[in-house]
């Protein structure tokens, strides 16, 4: 890297893994940036309208004479609109959009059914783009999937060679996680009921009622636990966690949005077990940052699970379940008979990996791989 680079940063979503990944890599980079976000609230009128307001944020800063060598965006931004809007001299240097979650393969819901003008504004936007960054190889491949599956509904002209130049100029570039400033030694003692969090957004896509279900099953079959259940929530919380707190009060010694991320890495360490129950999961941020913790995780044989864990062990099979309630249910209940260590080498590895002291200096490698300076 010749000199720091000055990055003009946009990310329409500023909040949640976003928000922690930009600011995590603005705190641990060698580049120079400059910041432009929106609330993290309203996500289709924030892909409908962010590159219209972003592009006035820049014409403000050019007047006041700033410059930069490059743009990185998320993929809530279309960036052909962008493009199109932003003066010249912006519009003209390398842009880097990175994907944390794809549009095309999104779970939702029958009450919200799929608006396939979204995936098109994510292929628009990637086509674009300079660079493309997916945050895993299954992101990268769901997106591109998807799109080959829409390809026979194309009534003309299907985007054949923009699918190929997408395959080309796309790249994984792996998220990063801030160390909590304690570990977990080990499971609870023998003597005290075995300790599960589950910790994500409370959104259909996590399938909280696949959580509550394994409880039930859990608490027939007698055996004994505590349980946190902590994560950031919207306008429309599912019914499950109503649910979840109701019938298991008792066990319940965290429950709700934890203020800090001293908070919430506390939460994590006063636990055994983190546990996942996502219908969608593009990366798994918080499932690493538990296995950096010294948790156990338990998660779903699917989405972006197999391939994460498999960076750190060659056993990724010890930490799943087959993705069912009961299954699920099962696996804790052998766990708590057996109450066996996490491995220390496990965790040590998911910290190299991915803490921010490896991280950042390869997405820095990244952008200036992409400036013309």
């Amino acid at each position: 890297m010749s000199r720091p680079l000055k990055v003009l940063a946009i990310e329409p979503y500023y909040t949640g893994s976003h928000r922690a990944f930009i600011d995590g890599w603005i705190e641990n980079s060698g580049h120079d940036w400059t910041l432009l976000t929106l609330p993290g609230y309203h996500w289709k009128w924030r892909m409908r309208h962010s590159a219209l307001l972003m592009a006035s944020a820049v014409g403000e800063r050019l007047e006041a004479s700033e410059n930069w060598d490059v743009v990185f965006a998320t993929d809530m931004l279309n960036v052909a609109e962008f493009r199109g809007l932003v003066d010249p001299s912006v519009a003209g240097i390398p842009h880097v959009l990175y994907f944390h979650e794809n549009q095309f393969s999104y779970p939702n819901t029958r009450e919200d059914p799929r608006d396939l003008h979204f995936g098109f504004s994510n292929l628009i936007s990637a086509v674009a783009a300079d660079s493309v960054w997916f945050n895993s190889e299954f992101n990268r491949q769901s997106f591109l999937d998807c799109l080959d599956d829409l390809m026979p509904r194309w009534p003309d002209y299907p985007p054949v060679q923009e699918r190929k130049l997408l395959e080309s100029n796309s790249r994984i570039e792996y998220p990063a996680i801030a160390l909590p400033g304690s570990l977990k030694s080990g499971f609870s003692a023998p003597d005290q009921p075995i300790h599960l969090i589950w910790a994500a957004r409370w959104e259909h896509d996590k399938q909280p009622e696949q959580l509550l279900e394994a409880l039930r099953i859990l608490r027939e079959s007698g055996t004994e636990f505590r349980l946190s259940v902590v994560g950031e929530s919207f306008r429309n919380v599912p019914e499950s966690f109503a649910q979840i707190r109701a019938e298991f009060s008792d066990q319940l010694r965290r429950f709700g949005y934890q203020e800090s991320r001293k908070e919430y890495f506390e939460a994590l360490c006063e636990a055994d077990i983190f546990v996942s129950t996502a219908s969608h999961e593009f990366f798994g941020l918080s499932a690493v940052e538990a296995v950096v913790a010294g948790l156990h995780p338990l998660l779903p044989d699917r989405l972006a699970y197999p391939e994460v864990l498999g960076t750190a062990t060659n056993e990724p099979e010890r930490f799943m379940y087959e993705g069912t309630a009961e299954s699920l249910a099962n696996s804790i209940a052998r766990l708590d008979r057996a109450r066996s260590l996490l491995s220390n080498q496990l965790a040590s590895r998911f910290a190299d990996k991915f803490a921010w002291g490896t991280r950042a200096p390869q997405l820095d490698e990244g952008l200036s791989r992409i400036s013309r300076v």
